[in-house]
């Protein structure tokens, strides 16, 4: 017995103080002193009252209690008065029941989608919210004890209690080490190879340097991710202490495997991979890829700085000149007012006149190609304003300026910003964060090469001479493969629109067709390519023994292994062949019966035609559909592409200063900073958003649209007043501007809610199949059946739609409503054997999932975790106790398990609604429907047979969101398993629709099942034939032996018994049936003669 029951339990038999109890249960008087044995002390029993939930013993003197709310005193004594003057207080007690209505209240809430709702106010997750709010927007710590802040919670939340700094900085560490746990474990556990990017950050007022190591990867689910690893202070700037900052982020991390690292062009930084290169190749083959051969990546940003300011080094006259006729009309707002008249004037498209910045040359890009589109006003303002010209009269440094700009000044600078568009919009993509880069990197390269190419053959000097200076920097880094790295082009191979046939376009473009600089090219990157290939075709099977794996490998297929013995008990036991072959196999376990490489090069690339919708080519979308057809090439794939063109992100990366730490962040300890940085770029992704920080053309695009929307809506608010006063006076302003905002906002929230509807129909199979991806034991035959299973045993089989279906318009949006109907039969010789599942799943691969039982979609370890985001209405036909099955003839709705969130026997509800049974098993066709409403978040399941109409009823319905469990595109399809007993189960139609009901399937035109050879399987043909033969011969054998039997006992029992003195008489003696026969017998029954 436990403590806590010996303190909650009463005694068995409670006495009287003073009395003892024999053992024959009689009384007797206790010693009446207490000197020689003290009494126990009393015991503390549980408090079993509920009201107890409302008051507080005081610890000095346990008769008397305080209310939690009020704080006011009542007895508590037990014997005395009980709790039914505290149950009464409570009651009464006014404070309580504020509690009660604060605790209960709801509060008014939006989702992502703009739909108001309902909500639980709850305290801890406001104030998380709170502090995500302070890491993501970089706000003061002392943000929540501000009066402003104080007096918005009192207004809009006043059951919000505010918390001071302190505590605020204690959760967002609190915030910190939680995701920095859940991140670690996809490094720790999952082994996740990463690409790594490093950058400088400067401290103005601690002197301090910052080094921002950054993760880069592509998930199973094929989307790039990108996480801040460390934001450490780095005391130097040598190789060596930039090796030991790289390999204690590894190790804090627990990161085993590491792809390419991308960092700027320093010779510290050369150094500084080579250590790191060493370091990492001690801790097994598996670390680097091809012994870090291709480890060190250059930033793409970085060098096109170098280039460009290589080039604009020295600012020409032509330049000078347009810059001051800039700063003269962004020096005071009566210049810009009549700078804008002049415009008008002209005729010109308003716009934004940029300033230029020193150490950003895309802002000299923006400022000259500004200035150029408002030519025309500037010469207006040079014949028409005298204090424009006298302004280029004055001097600067004792030196007149430069200007106004003359028309060779303008035609100078036409070529080059003409020249820098160039490099300015490879920058835009080099800097990218959020997309795959490593692709787009050579088609840039390649361009601005031949850029310069062609402006090295001008006729004009200046151009010739910045032209030439870039090239020599140009081919610094990127001269061919010498300088350059080999994956930047093979990254571009990976894109399915190029192919190897857009990089020998590129070889012969740059270095002439059939030269021997572009075969070389050709046979380098040929070479890389499969090289790389075979290491991802023959991966250890073994993490442990990584050092071992490539000298075991090499030894086995050179000289033939002799048998090696194990010391056992007997120490006499030789290893057998069987496990020597499997561990030579076991060590080319991923090798392919094809090249992958060979197949994906040689099909015909993708046609770069223009998406529909206006957004970018998405690679990774089109690997995600393939992976399963490149299973070697898409793991290639996944690391190449995950590799940065930059190390630096957008908003920095025009920037020859690198990124300054705020004057706010650098008064805070070096550990706060790494907190808040690492946190804020995590919590960034989590709300799958950019980085606030924008560059200058956009902040411009921004002010010009604020601009003119302001100038319309005040346009349109002018006339609206002007009319409804006009028309009546009872008209207030502020009701007028409340109905133009409001009118405008619903314009706007119809716009964003209009849905877009995904569907298809297919009615029968009929090869060639488009758009369905078939895997495993998954067949298709000629008359339009979809097989999901064969003859073949514990194996399994899938069926997906091979386009990405979106459920969700934002990631943390609601699932919309969708609907599916499908037609299907399961025919087997036997009435056991595995079902079949819909299923929506992240990936149509189901990497990982078992046969048997668990139906193709999980196995013993997933099965039951929430990362699966499955869902699936499985068709099940045994009954396993591991899932909780109803029978085994069933339909369930499943959630990231087998174990289903409601089941129920196959049937079906008709017109008068009585429940009809299905059988599953019963090579007849029927049909289901799956129905989800993404308003009410109802989950309907309906079955029928093949000849009936959808029943009202459903056959099992619940109510589930399943926002949680559907990402914001999947794939829906079919899966299915065989075990020991074969069966076959085939899917004859399907239709499938998103923002309504499926259109209902043509079943006349379904194909028509096959007829069944009666003897298919060895198990039929051994039941049909072999069965009634040995029963027909071996019942009139068990006859005979049981009549045979039957007679030898019969006679046993009747045999007359021998005497001892009978048996002197031998052969003379006579039976008693042969005297009794000898005599003669009279008539009442006696004996006469013999």
């Amino acid at each position: 017995m436990t403590e806590e029951q010996n303190e909650s339990e009463p005694p068995l038999n409670p006495q009287k103080t003073g009395e003892t109890e024999t053992v024959t249960g009689n009384k007797r008087p206790r010693p009446a002193s207490g000197a020689d044995k003290p009494t126990k002390p009393r015991k503390k029993y549980a408090k079993r009252a509920p009201v107890w939930e409302h008051f507080i013993q005081r610890e000095e003197d346990l008769s008397k209690s305080y209310c939690k709310y009020c704080k006011a005193e009542f007895a508590c004594d037990t014997k005395k008065v009980g709790t039914s003057p505290m149950i009464g207080h409570i009651n009464r007690c006014k404070e309580y029941k504020d509690w009660v209505e604060h605790e209960n209240q709801k509060i008014l809430s939006s989702d992502n989608n703009g739909n108001m709702k309902l909500v639980k106010y709850d305290p801890v997750m406001f104030r998380r919210s709170v502090n995500e709010m302070v890491v993501v927007n970089e706000l003061p710590f002392s943000f929540v004890e501000s009066e402003g802040w104080k007096r918005f919670c009192s207004n809009v939340l006043p059951m919000y209690k505010t918390f001071s700094r302190k505590t605020c900085s204690t959760d967002i560490v609190a915030m910190y080490l939680e995701e920095k746990a859940a991140l670690k474990q996809l490094f720790s556990v999952e082994k996740q190879r990463v690409s790594l990017t490093t950058d400088i950050w400067t401290c103005p007022t601690t002197s301090y340097n910052y080094m921002v190591i950054t993760g880069h990867w592509i998930s199973t689910e094929w989307e790039l991710q990108k996480r801040n690893l460390s934001f450490k202070v780095i005391t130097d700037h040598k190789g060596d202490t930039i090796a030991a900052q790289l390999m204690d982020c590894l190790d804090d991390w627990g990161i085993e495997k590491v792809y390419a690292v991308t960092v700027d062009n320093a010779r510290n930084n050369d150094k500084a991979l080579e250590v790191f290169k060493n370091q990492l190749r001690m801790r097994g083959v598996d670390s680097l890829v091809n012994d870090g051969e291709f480890l060190h990546m250059r930033c793409c940003a970085h060098i096109l700085n170098l280039i460009v300011g290589h080039g604009l080094k020295k600012a020409n006259a032509h330049i000078v000149a347009i810059m001051n006729a800039v700063k003269y009309v962004r020096s005071s707002f009566s210049r810009l007012k009549t700078f804008a008249l002049k415009c008008e004037t002209s005729k010109l498209a308003r716009g934004s006149l940029p300033l230029d910045v020193s150490t950003r040359w895309n802002s000299t890009y923006l400022m000259l190609s500004s200035a150029l589109k408002l030519r025309v006003a500037f010469e207006k303002m040079e014949a028409e304003d005298k204090l424009y010209c006298d302004y280029f009269l004055e001097e600067e440094d004792k030196i007149k300026r430069v200007g106004p700009p003359t028309s060779i000044d303008w035609e100078k600078v036409a070529r080059l910003v003409k020249f820098l568009k160039v490099f300015y919009k490879c920058t835009l993509i080099f800097s990218a964060s959020k997309t795959v880069t490593s692709c787009l990197c050579y088609s840039e390269i390649v361009d601005i090469e031949r850029s310069l190419i062609t402006k090295c053959s001008s006729t004009d000097e200046e151009t010739k001479k910045q032209a030439n200076d870039m090239r020599d920097k140009f081919d610094k880094y990127w001269d061919g493969l010498s300088n350059m790295n080999p994956l930047v082009i093979v990254a571009s191979v990976f894109d399915p629109r190029n192919k190897m046939k857009f990089a020998s376009l590129c070889f012969d473009q740059l270095y002439g067709k059939d030269t021997i600089e572009s075969k070389k090219l050709h046979a380098s990157v040929s070479s890389v390519m499969e090289t790389l290939y075979d290491h991802y075709s023959f991966k250890p099977t073994n993490s442990e023994n990584n050092e071992d794996t490539e000298d075991q490998t090499e030894q086995t297929d050179s000289q033939p292994q002799p048998c090696t013995f194990e010391l056992s008990d007997d120490e006499d036991d030789c290893e057998g062949m069987l496990s020597i072959y499997d561990k030579v196999v076991g060590l080319k376990i991923n090798e392919v019966s094809y090249n992958e490489l060979k197949v994906y090069l040689t099909e015909k690339p993708e046609p770069r035609v223009e998406n529909l919708l206006g957004m970018p080519y998405d690679v990774l979308s089109w690997w995600r559909r393939n992976c399963s057809k490149f299973i070697v090439l898409s793991e290639f794939a996944r690391d190449v592409l995950a590799i940065q063109a930059s190390s630096v992100a957008s908003e920095s990366a025009f920037s020859t200063t690198g990124r300054v730490l705020d004057p706010y962040r650098s008064s805070l300890t070096p550990y706060m900073v790494e907190v808040l940085l690492c946190t804020q770029q995590w919590l960034r992704c989590t709300y799958k958003k950019e980085d606030t920080v924008a560059n200058l053309a956009q902040m411009l695009q921004e002010f010009e649209f604020f601009e003119s929307l302001d100038a319309r809506n005040s346009a349109v608010e002018a006339a609206l007043l002007s009319f409804l006063m006009r028309k009546s006076s009872l008209f207030n302003v502020l009701t007028v501007k409340l109905l133009f905002w409001c009118g405008l906002a619903f314009f706007v929230n119809l716009q964003l809610s209009s849905s877009q509807i995904t569907d298809f129909i297919y009615n029968g199979f009929h090869p060639p199949l488009t758009n369905i991806a078939i895997q495993g034991i998954t067949t298709v035959t000629p008359k339009g059946l979809m097989k999901l299973t064969n003859t073949s045993t514990q194996r399994t089989g899938h069926a997906f739609y091979t386009e990405p279906i979106r459920f969700k318009y934002s990631p943390n949006g609601t699932v919309s409503s969708f609907s599916t109907a499908f037609v299907f039969a399961i025919h087997t010789q036997i009435p056991i054997a595995h079902g079949m599942a819909f299923v929506i799943a992240p990936n149509p691969r189901l990497p990982f999932a078992s046969p048997l039982q668990y139906l193709g979609l999980f196995n013993v370890t997933n099965n039951g975790n929430d990362r699966n985001h499955v869902f699936a209405v499985e068709l099940d036909t045994i009954m396993n106790i591991e899932f909780n099955d109803t029978n085994n003839n069933h339909v369930g709705i499943d959630i990231n398990s087998l174990n289903s969130v409601k089941s129920s026997p196959a049937g079906y509800w008709d017109e008068k609604d009585q429940f009809n049974n299905l059988t599953l098993i019963s090579s007849k066709r029927m049909q289901v429907w799956v129905d989800y409403d993404g308003r009410s978040h109802r989950i309907n399941v309906t079955m029928a047979p093949f000849s009936e109409n959808k029943p009202r009823k459903p056959l099992v319905s619940i109510v589930r969101d399943l926002s949680s469990v559907l990402l914001q595109e999947m794939f829906v399809g079919f899966s299915s398993a065989t075990g020991n007993i074969v069966s076959e189960i085939f899917v004859l139609g399907w239709s499938f629709r998103v923002n309504g009901k499926a259109q209902p399937l043509a079943l006349s035109k379904l194909p028509r099942l096959p007829v069944w050879d009666p003897k298919p399987t060895r198990v039929y043909r051994f039941y049909k034939n072999w069965v009634p033969l040995i029963s027909l011969l071996l019942i009139p054998l068990l006859l005979v032996i049981f009549l045979v039997r039957f007679i030898l006992r019969r006679r046993r029992k009747f045999a007359e018994e021998l005497e001892d003195w009978e048996t002197e008489f031998g052969k003379n003696r006579l039976r008693f049936v042969a005297v009794g026969l000898a005599w003669e017998w009279d008539d009442v029954g006696k004996p006469s003669r013999i």
